[in-house]
């Protein structure tokens, strides 16, 4: 299992279309990648990755402090898939 924070999202016609997100690991949270909408689906439904929102905590000289948010989850509406995050 991998937990990925996302950090940044990229939007079309308020569709995210892709995101930068951290790598959670053993030693850290990792540079960011670009990941697209399809790339995050496939992740959720086909293997136990984690995929949450992230929140800028603070920020220490050019070092970013993050927190984990809300989890990521797929919706499909109308045939159609769609990731967003689960509002408490």
């Amino acid at each position: 299992m991998v937990e990925y924070w996302i950090t940044d999202i990229n939007l079309d016609n308020n569709k995210i279309e892709e995101v930068r997100a951290l790598m959670n690991t053993i030693e850290g949270l990792s540079n960011t990648n670009i990941y697209s909408r399809e790339e995050i689906i496939k992740s959720i439904e086909k293997t136990d990755d984690r995929w949450y929102a992230s929140i800028l905590k603070e920020t220490k000289g050019a070092r970013n402090i993050w927190e984990r948010g809300a989890k990521i989850h797929v919706v499909n509406i109308d045939g159609k898939k769609f990731i967003r995050p689960e509002w408490n």
